[in-house]
């Protein structure tokens, strides 16, 4: 008798609290941050992060997304980055080259940004790149004063515009010609943000925070 007992119990749990968190998780991503799932965080030494920022600090926590997205672009393969004379007007410096390591900046300005992520009321991130011998510097600045901090659809934002103006700088490093197809693979890298970071799938991998006074 109990045990039919305790069929009702499940299904109002079900109906009541496991079903609306679904929905929740699959409407925001975001959401998915605060759930308890733990991963054993991997570094590698093939990025490094700076930071020219006064009262803030980035670290980095996880580079497992970060070498799936390099993968995925194919950053490291032979004569894969164009020097950024190629969008500067430095043509001096438009040789092709194959890089072994990048370096995430957080810098506060940029001259000429070949990224920027925007929402309204204001910019989000700029971001633009140099190479240093085979390092890339992926070097971003991010509209700390314009981008919100909610606690639950905004969490990690700011990780976020820094990590997206990044991914993009690194897409146009290879040497993007066809803005039709920029566009798509530039809203394609927005998506997947979403489904593989902010679902749980992989770690952040990298931290900012404000450093207190």
């Amino acid at each position: 008798m109990r045990r039919f007992q305790t069929i009702p119990i499940v299904i109002i749990i079900v109906v009541f609290i496991a079903l609306p968190l679904l929905i929740l998780v699959l409407r925001t991503p975001q959401v998915s941050t605060f759930l308890p799932i733990r991963q054993h965080a991997s570094v590698s030494d093939k990025y490094s992060v700076e930071n020219d920022v006064k009262g803030y600090t980035i670290s980095l926590v996880d580079t497992s997304y970060l070498d799936y997205m390099t993968a995925k672009l194919d950053m490291f393969a032979p004569n894969a980055v164009v020097g950024p004379g190629f969008y500067t007007g430095k043509l001096a410096n438009t040789r092709r080259q194959q890089i072994s390591h990048i370096t995430f900046a957080l810098v506060d300005h940029v001259d000429i940004p070949i990224s920027i992520v925007g929402n309204a009321p204001g910019l989000d991130c700029q971001g633009d790149y140099v190479l240093d011998g085979n390092t890339l510097v992926d070097r971003v600045v991010v509209g700390f004063q314009t981008i919100g901090k909610q606690p639950i659809t905004d969490k990690y934002a700011w990780e976020n515009s820094f990590l997206r103006c990044a991914l993009n700088t690194l897409y146009y490093a290879k040497g993007v010609t066809d803005p039709s197809a920029s566009y798509k693979d530039l809203v394609g890298i927005k998506l997947d943000i979403d489904k593989n970071i902010y679902s749980g799938i992989f770690v952040w991998p990298l931290r900012i925070t404000q450093q207190s006074l």
